[in-house]
């Protein structure tokens, strides 16, 4: 964001271990912690999962995902947001997915 003098920047740092493939049991694992600063991008492009969505969010994702079968996968997230600036408003966020694949 050229335009604002403060607070623009975002960063996001991560690893991923493992691989979900054809085979049951299959599995990945991951974590990342992510900084998006009030003035750093347009809010309504943003992922609405962290933070509830917008900017102005610091915080941690970890999850796993696990292969069932060529098709099916199941996954399990878990998001811990804080705000960067202002009220300090926390949100803990648990996801269940299943990823189907046609």
């Amino acid at each position: 964001n050229e335009g604002a003098q403060d607070n623009e920047g975002a960063w996001l740092a991560g690893l991923e271990v493992g691989k979900v493939t054809e085979k049951l049991g299959s599995w990945k694992a991951f974590y990342l912690y992510k900084r998006l600063e009030p003035d750093a991008t347009f809010g309504p492009i943003t992922h609405s999962d962290f933070g509830g969505g917008g900017t102005n969010h610091k915080g941690h994702r970890m999850g796993v995902q696990m292969g069932l079968n060529k098709w099916v996968s199941l996954a399990l997230a878990y998001t811990r947001t804080d705000e960067v600036e202002g009220t300090q408003n926390k949100v803990d966020t648990f996801q269940a997915d299943a990823n189907l694949k046609f």
